[in-house]
């Protein structure tokens, strides 16, 4: 019995877990539109009132969103404590040798690997869609026709 209850426990921390991995937003280091912005308008080839009015476009999304982040910044923050408070109570129905092992096992888990459509832990360069080329690549020239 205190087996499959301690593999139940394992099993609900371990969802735990991953959903809060999961959850876990991609790196923000480059403002959002700003990386395309130039770009994206070189190759579109817009018009100075375009451009003007893409940026109007854009800065009302950030205004939108930026409520809409911030309430996702606390419910990351409220599952991350939730997911601390479950692993502590976990951990206090293991007896010192179990304790031992599952601190070893804690402290040797290596990188997860990358779930399908999971660009965060992929990276830019490794994502499919950018095998394609990007925004404001020179085209490629016009295969040869032949007998020309």
């Amino acid at each position: 019995m205190k087996k499959i209850l301690l593999t139940a426990v394992c099993a609900t921390v371990l969802t735990l877990s991953a959903t809060c991995a999961a959850a876990q937003p991609a790196p923000a280091e480059v403002p959002m539109g700003v990386r395309m912005e130039e770009p994206l308008a070189k190759r579109l080839n817009l018009t100075e009132e375009q451009k003007q009015q893409a940026e109007k476009i854009r800065e009302e999304g950030r205004k939108k969103m930026e409520p809409l982040m911030n309430e996702r910044k606390l419910l990351r923050e409220e599952m991350e404590q939730v997911r601390k408070e479950n692993m502590e109570e976990f951990e206090k129905i293991l007896t010192p040798e179990q304790k031992k092992i599952f601190d070893e096992m804690k402290q040797h888990k290596g990188p997860k690997p990358p779930r399908p459509g999971d660009r965060r832990r992929l990276g830019p360069k490794h994502h499919p869609r950018h095998e394609a080329p990007m925004p404001g690549d020179e085209p490629l020239p016009p295969a040869p026709v032949e007998g020309e």
